[in-house]
């Protein structure tokens, strides 16, 4: 398992997607899902992930936020 920590400044739809490091889609966690402001915790069953680094990307209407995360096994 893992958790995932986020913050909306605003009221809005938003998708939080995951990729590997080179580019290719690997999860979508939440897609286009309406969220008030505010912080944001939840966890994700990641077991079927292989070990790496990876990106994820939360993406709303006016805004863009990237993390990185490694997966050690």
């Amino acid at each position: 398992m893992g958790e995932t920590h986020d913050t909306l400044t605003e009221n809005a739809y938003t998708q939080l997607i995951v990729f590997n490091i080179t580019g290719a889609h690997v999860m979508t966690i939440i897609n286009n899902e309406y969220h008030s402001a505010g912080s944001y915790s939840r966890e994700q069953n990641l077991s079927s992930m292989s070990q790496g680094l990876y990106v994820m990307k939360l993406i709303s209407r006016k805004s863009s936020e990237t993390a990185l995360f490694n997966i050690i096994q």
